[in-house]
């Protein structure tokens, strides 16, 4: 966090408002190293953690709160979790790379403007909003569930469930 107040104040100062926790009781799937909620709780696991590089740990906080910055969690609706989060990860992570942080390995990622998601090539992902990414996803890929196994995410989120929509519009009011 240090290191970013120099290298991306904004995206630091966004991280110092998280509530940042270890997950010590296995909140987070087998498959996931981090996550956030729409309430600001950003959960992490130590042995995602400790893999990951300094410049890699700072785009995975940087790419979390941006689910948050970005309204991410409470704009999914009734979209399918799965699906919705890879399509807000693609969006938000070519903005990440843009300004110059760098991806872990697992991670969805266009490249030149353009991603494979569920067999679907996307073009001129960076003039696209995440719900037009997802309406160009094939219907298949909208009821995968909530599984993260085998996709190329790290991250699980709280997609505001037992929230009233009074708390999740406040929450979203705060990340604004």
């Amino acid at each position: 966090k240090i290191q970013l107040q120099d290298e991306q104040p904004f995206w630091a100062y966004l991280i110092l408002k998280l509530d940042i926790k270890e997950d010590t009781e296995g909140k987070i799937p087998p498959w996931g190293g981090m996550g956030v909620n729409p309430k600001g709780e950003l959960l992490w696991k130590k042995e995602f953690v400790d893999k990951l590089t300094d410049p890699e740990l700072k785009f995975v906080l940087a790419h979390e709160v941006g689910h948050l910055v970005f309204s991410h969690l409470v704009r999914k609706g009734n979209r399918d979790a799965m699906t919705w989060n890879l399509v807000t990860d693609a969006v938000l992570n070519e903005i990440l790379n843009e300004n110059g942080f760098r991806a872990p390995p697992k991670c969805v990622l266009p490249v030149d403007h353009k991603i494979e998601l569920f067999g679907t090539l996307i073009e001129n992902t960076n003039e696209k909003t995440a719900e037009q990414l997802y309406d160009e996803m094939p219907e298949n890929s909208k009821d995968s569930g909530e599984s993260g196994e085998g996709t190329k995410r790290f991250d699980d989120h709280g997609f505001g469930e037992g929230m009233s929509e009074g708390e999740k519009a406040s929450s979203e009011e705060k990340w604004k």
